[in-house]
């Protein structure tokens, strides 16, 4: 078999895992997002389609907790659950995918180097690994510094981080769009069932009617979609610890600890801090999780809020009402019923809802990324240690008459 169509055989189930991890982590963690901020969701949905009814989040609460107790806050969970689960693990799987297409040139090079000779490719390998050699007589001193240099330039930029995230609103808006409306007709307890619900609104509206909001959740969820990811990126890299995350992308919670003793009478030592080290790692990735994720969540909801109202405003109206009309319509409607009040209704809830959901979703995210998905093959070991380099070269400087012999 060519050396080329074996390359593409052995590519294949590493992208078919990879898709694989991506949307079921995606939706785990967005079954852990929707539960844990649903009632919060339930008071912003009340807040922005009751009109002034509530004088504010308490008074919804106390209201909601009044009348129809605990039940009450996760009225309609089901539609949500299953609808956010599954928005959630395509829109990870579409933001990774996407993401992996703005590292054509890896790619390209691997393929290449795939369709050389094979003495070509040790040759090849003799010369990166003299040049490491040179390399690290140049960084033993700043071993850090340069594995986390290193650990960032496989990193994609934040552009294509944005690119990625606005692609991946567009995918989970056709999800989304459905699964609001039962949801949002549900926390306003015009029903008792989300399928007594889907039946109303066929027969009154017709097929046609699934599509009621689809356009405002478009408007929503592209840009928001894209600052979501970006934000959580960016604050992510600067995080300590590590440099980042991209959705799985980042580095494993390595150490290089304890591959770095070399006497044996400091193993005992070595090992300690390295328990250490990978203890304090754990505790830095899960609050990297925890605060980033839930700024992002932040960042977005308190963005695109306006168009949020106005899409549960049209997902919640009866055909032929004033409030049955477009987005820009809505917009200006809500601005003359009460100005930026009542285009950011709603704020409190989905602010308080916006942190701990996001950082639990980012948080099982990366759990599951990380800990309950492994995959399917192993990454390639990390050669940025100095005890890494130094095995590498001393194997490779082994070989490398035999390579000259055969090239001769």
């Amino acid at each position: 078999m060519p050396p080329g169509e074996a390359s593409a055989a052995d590519q294949q189930p590493v992208r078919w895992h990879a898709a694989t991890r991506e949307l079921v982590g995606g939706v785990l963690a967005g079954a852990v997002n929707v539960t844990s901020g649903y009632p919060f969701d339930t008071m912003k949905v009340r807040l922005q389609a009751s009109d002034g009814v509530y004088e504010g989040m308490a008074d919804c609460f106390s209201h909601i907790w009044r009348t129809e107790g605990v039940r009450g806050f996760f009225r309609g969970l089901s539609s949500p659950l299953i609808g956010g689960a599954a928005e959630t693990g395509v829109n990870y799987l579409v933001y990774s995918r996407v993401l992996d297409m703005f590292k054509p040139q890896q790619q390209q090079q691997q393929q290449q180097q795939s369709l050389l000779p094979a003495v070509v490719q040790q040759m090849r390998a003799l010369e990166q690994q003299q040049q490491q050699q040179q390399l690290l007589q140049q960084q033993d001193r700043q071993h850090s510094s340069s594995s986390s240099s290193s650990s960032e330039q496989h990193l994609p930029p934040l552009r294509a981080v944005l690119v990625a995230g606005a692609v991946a609103g567009v995918a989970l808006s056709v999800i989304l769009a459905p699964t609001e409306l039962i949801k949002c007709r549900m926390q306003m307890a015009q029903f008792d069932s989300p399928l007594r619900c889907l039946a109303n609104l066929i027969e009154t509206e017709g097929l046609r009617g699934l599509t009621r909001g689809f356009l405002p959740t478009l408007a929503r969820e592209i840009p928001g979609n894209a600052l979501f990811f970006t934000v959580y990126e960016g604050l992510r890299r600067s995080w300590p610890g590590r440099p980042g995350a991209a959705a799985g992308h980042g580095s494993s919670s390595s150490s290089g600890t304890s591959s770095s003793s070399s006497s044996s009478n400091s193993s005992s030592k070595s090992s300690s801090s390295g328990s250490l080290a990978a203890a304090w790692q754990v505790v830095l990735d899960a609050g990297g999780a925890i605060v980033c994720g839930g700024m992002a969540g932040v960042v977005m909801w308190s963005t695109v809020l306006p168009l949020d109202v106005a899409k549960t405003r049209i997902q919640t109206a009866q055909p032929g009402t004033p409030w049955d009309t477009g987005v820009l319509r809505q917009l200006a409607m809500l601005w003359k019923e009460g100005g930026r009040r009542s285009l950011w209704a709603g704020l409190a809830p989905t602010v308080a809802r916006a942190f701990p959901a996001n950082a639990c979703q980012w948080l099982a995210w990366e759990v599951a990324m990380r800990q309950l998905l492994p995959p399917a093959f192993e990454e390639e070991p990390d050669h940025s240690s100095t005890a890494g380099q130094q095995q590498q070269l001393q194997n490779g400087t082994s070989k490398q008459q035999d390579v000259r012999a055969v090239t001769v």
